[in-house]
């Protein structure tokens, strides 16, 4: 009498006859019911805009950080010459 368990050929396996299929990855055995589909895209739609907008504000805060060490750095080249100029080599007097 032959045995009721199929043998695995090869690297292959091969399902037991009564034994149930493990789902496959990723599938999901129920389907949503569609308001909490829609919910689920309308939230989705969302965070990607919020994410978006993030996107965008970094781009703006690392322009004007940007702009404001070359003014920072314009300043102090501004001081700079200011205390040259300002500088005759004749210490101030004490008052």
């Amino acid at each position: 009498m032959p045995p009721t368990e199929r043998k695995s050929e090869g690297n292959r396996r091969l399902d037991i006859p009564g034994s149930p299929n493990p789902p496959k990855p990723g599938f999901t055995a129920a389907l949503l019911p569609s308001y909490r589909s829609e919910a689920i895209a309308v939230l989705t739609t969302k965070a990607r805009a919020l994410h978006a907008e993030i996107t965008e504000n970094q781009a703006r805060i690392d322009a004007l950080q940007f702009r404001n060490a070359a003014i920072r750095r314009e300043l102090a080249d501004i001081s700079t010459k200011v205390h040259e100029h300002a500088w005759d080599g004749v210490p101030l007097p004490a008052s």
